[in-house]
């Protein structure tokens, strides 16, 4: 379970792969409706589940969650170098929960890179809070209507310990994030990055985030 002030991450596993789909889906649709209008843009769920499920099989990758009553309530997926997909539930933000979850992250690796759609304001504040900054890298999402993410990266040691975000809450959004080690990849709804219509073709599989 997962309590406001200690939230008890774990690694997830090949069962988790539709409530990891539903949770992205729900940040997505909730963060990002105005850069992708669900009528135009629909979520690309089935999509989306394939890709949770290699991801789930690579080992190159690790998922972290934490869950409480109502299920799972925050998600953040990453490699050695790149903060994937990170992802809070709606109801749950504001909470503490995704710099709990970056910090969670950042003890198991040297994060140094995230990518993050231009128009996601909230995105873009709270990793800002947490010490990341632009790179002055660009470039355009893959899938309609193709708008411009930026790539931001962590100075030294920030982030770490901002699990103390349980004294001094963050507002966090519901973001997504994406990495571009050799292909593009999906985000996730909490590091504010990509929209997950990445996920077919190349989009298969980097969470915004938020």
């Amino acid at each position: 379970m997962t309590d406001v002030l200690d939230p008890d991450f774990r690694e997830a596993t090949a069962v988790d792969a539709d409530d990891l789909t539903m949770l992205e889906r729900s940040a997505n649709l909730e963060a990002l409706a105005q850069v992708f209008p669900p009528a135009q843009y629909p979520f690309p769920t089935e999509g989306v589940r394939d890709r949770w499920r290699q991801l789930l099989r690579d080992p190159s990758v690790h998922i972290g969650i934490a869950e409480d009553d109502f299920g799972l309530a925050v998600f953040v997926a990453f490699d050695d170098e790149v903060l994937r997909h990170l992802a809070v539930r709606p109801d749950r933000w504001g909470s503490g929960l995704a710099a709990c979850a970056v910090t969670w992250a950042l003890e198991r690796a040297p994060l140094r890179r995230l990518w993050c759609l231009e128009r996601n304001p909230r995105a873009l504040a709270f990793y800002r809070r947490l010490g990341w900054a632009p790179t002055g890298r660009r470039r355009h999402a893959e899938f309609p209507p193709y708008p411009d993410e930026v790539e931001l990266g962590r100075r030294g040691d920030a982030t770490m310990g901002w699990c103390l975000a349980r004294v001094r809450p963050l507002s966090e959004p519901g973001l997504t994030s994406t990495t571009d080690g050799g292909r593009r990849i999906p985000t996730s709804p909490l590091t504010g990055c990509c929209h997950p219509m990445r996920t077919m073709s190349s989009r298969s599989a980097p969470g915004p985030g938020n």
